[in-house]
């Protein structure tokens, strides 16, 4: 299996968990829309959450100014860009770049916004952040849901081109922070699941399709200790 046959399945399999239905709008707002649906995922850059974009495992019919919504969300996306990423001869995803809209097709000016994030399983309550008028995210992630994670990020890193070293050396990182959520997280437990994703990280960073679909994962991943990469 070549790289873009290993990537390309990584990515399959990653849609298999993680793909959601996403609903493109072609003129938008006016009486010659027509919407379709695909199947994409819908994610953020690492280091800003508000650089949004849209992956779709198969070539699509997607031209600039194009509005996606991902199914059943009142969020509205107009494309800017598309880039096809391309391994071994095989396209492993169409990445589209979007800024966000207002419902009446506007661009939407994005508020600073604060997050909290609750490490472990949460119940009931609101959370309320400054003064009544200020923009609030909060993040919820579950030991489960971050279980489910690590195993998938071990299925892409063994589906991936990455040399049979680097895959056992990231394989293991990834079970040990596996067993570390197991305990209190004070300052060292919190050092050494962050030492172990930098190393995931250095691993799987230069395999451009693998870190592509990785990367959210593994982002998630460090959230849920209230770590960043």
């Amino acid at each position: 299996m070549n790289i873009g046959e290993a990537l390309q399945k990584a990515n399959l399999a990653l849609m298999k968990y993680h793909g959601q239905t996403i609903m493109v709008h072609r003129n938008y707002g006016t009486p010659d829309a027509i919407v379709t649906e695909t199947q994409g995922i819908k994610t953020a850059k690492e280091h800003n959450p508000e650089e949004v974009q849209f992956l779709f495992p198969k070539r699509i019919d997607l031209l600039d100014g194009d509005v996606l919504q991902v199914k059943e969300s009142h969020d509205l996306w107009e494309v800017v860009d598309t880039e096809d990423q391309v391994q071994g001869n095989r396209l492993i995803y169409i990445q589209a770049r979007v800024e966000k809209l207002t419902k009446d097709g506007k661009r939407k000016q994005i508020a600073p916004t604060e997050s909290v994030v609750f490490h472990g399983p949460v119940m009931g309550a609101a959370v309320q952040i400054g003064g009544s008028q200020n923009a609030q995210t909060v993040t919820v992630t579950n030991a489960s849901k971050v279980n489910e994670d690590i195993a998938q990020l071990v299925h892409l890193i063994e589906s991936s081109s990455l040399s049979r070293l680097h895959k056992d050396d990231a394989v293991e990182a990834l079970n040990r922070i596996k067993q570390l959520d197991g305990n209190e997280k004070n300052d060292e437990v919190l050092k050494r699941v962050g030492d172990r994703l930098a190393s995931v990280r250095e691993v799987i960073v230069d395999c451009e399709g693998l870190w592509a679909v990785a990367a959210p994962i593994l982002t998630g991943i460090a959230r849920y200790f209230g770590l960043s990469l």
